[in-house]
């Protein structure tokens, strides 16, 4: 699991599913992120 703080929240990725969650002030937001 990789975290990253980025100025929209806290933005982590899973490397088995390739599948972002941003977690900002107002939620979670899932994000499927493929990264090559």
């Amino acid at each position: 699991m990789e975290l990253r703080k980025i100025k929209e929240g806290i933005f982590y990725i899973s490397e088995t599913t390739n599948i972002g969650v941003l977690q900002t002030k107002k939620g979670f937001v899932l994000i499927d992120a493929p990264i090559d």
